[in-house]
């Protein structure tokens, strides 16, 4: 039985059509509900499932993979600093203490800048940050970072129909949006 993307391939080329990938430097940032874009770039999504070799009493094979425990990667946020602290002062709050974990979505959009999918990530602190290299003669922007560890990322149900639903809509029509 063919898969999806196998009908994709055979059919895209029979018609001369592809589904080109998207750009990664289209993205919005939410954070607890408030957008706060103008991130020049995000790094650290990524997990992990750990695998544990178990040896069967008995057994004269090889040891059997079995799926362990698994981790999620620190997201890494980076962007211009502007007048509004809103990162340094979560960073400072939990650094006295007060420690509050926030949700946030990372908003891939295509080239006419609408969302084609995301990755929802689940209480987040923050646990790095890091400022500007200051240089009198250097001309860059001044940046921030910022490291999150969080409890894991997940693309919602609906966005994952989204996206088959646009796929099959782009490879239908031709056209990179829709």
């Amino acid at each position: 039985m063919f898969g999806l993307n196998a009908i994709f391939a055979f059919g895209g080329a029979a018609l001369g059509r592809r589904l080109d990938p998207y750009f990664s430097f289209n993205y919005l940032v939410e954070i607890d509900g408030l957008l706060t874009g103008g991130f020049s770039q995000v790094e650290g999504m990524g997990g992990r499932i750990n695998v544990e070799s178990v040896n069967d009493g008995g057994s004269l094979g090889a040891p059997r993979q079995q799926l362990g425990t698994s981790s999620w990667d620190n997201l890494v946020l980076t962007h211009g600093i502007v007048e509004i602290d809103t990162l340094w002062n979560w960073y400072e709050a939990t650094a006295r203490g007060v420690i509050k974990r926030k949700n946030g979505t990372i908003i891939l959009l295509d080239r006419k800048h609408i969302p084609v999918t995301q990755w929802n990530f689940r209480a987040a602190i923050p646990v790095h940050w890091s400022g500007p290299s200051l240089d009198a003669n250097s001309g860059q922007l001044a940046v921030e970072r910022l490291e999150l560890a969080h409890q894991g990322l997940e693309k919602p149900d609906w966005i994952k129909v989204a996206g088959y639903a646009r796929g099959i809509a782009r490879f239908a029509t031709g056209k990179e949006s829709l």
